[in-house]
């Protein structure tokens, strides 16, 4: 059976994780909630209209088929439903950045190896290293507003660094 696919953009960072995770083209597992979701918004092409092709730095998605809604009819998404599901799988990478590596901080490792280990282990260029950092700080620091702790050793070891820079 041929494949078909949504063309997404993301940022390169998430990008190379979704493809050192999910290979190129992503194929996520059978019964996920990505699978589940990028079926329940596809709809068939509107008369009309002319497939959507692969721009340069998109990432190929496999749209899954089912029994009650084949890849060949459903393989249209609007401009919301891409939305949403760039969303969706940005949520999913945020979760397992953050997972990870306070995982590795709570163990003892320190913020800067912990963060290369991850950008290593899903072939990330070290060019998003200060991103990174920047972004889980920023979850971090966002439970924190609500009286929610997470990554506790991640917010002794960045109070530290800020307190040996000044």
């Amino acid at each position: 059976m041929k494949e078909f696919y949504l063309y997404l953009s993301f940022k390169p960072y998430v990008q190379q994780w979704l493809v050192s995770t999910f290979g190129d083209p992503v194929r996520f597992p059978h019964h996920s909630k990505e699978n589940a979701e990028i079926r329940r918004q596809a709809c068939p092409l509107p008369d009309g209209c002319i497939p959507q092709t692969r721009k340069e730095g998109d990432v190929a998605i496999v749209i899954p088929s089912s029994s009650m809604r084949k890849a060949d009819t459903y393989n249209y998404f609007t401009a919301s439903a891409q939305e949403a599901l760039k969303d969706m799988i940005g949520n999913l990478f945020d979760c397992d950045m953050k997972t990870d590596i306070l995982q590795s901080v709570e163990n003892g490792v320190g913020i800067k190896c912990a963060v290369r280990s991850y950008m290593q282990r899903h072939h990330i260029s070290i060019d998003h290293e200060e991103t990174l950092k920047q972004r889980i700080n920023r979850m971090v620091m966002a439970y924190r507003k609500n009286n929610v702790e997470i990554g506790n050793n991640f917010n002794k070891k960045m109070n530290h660094k800020r307190q040996k820079n000044t």
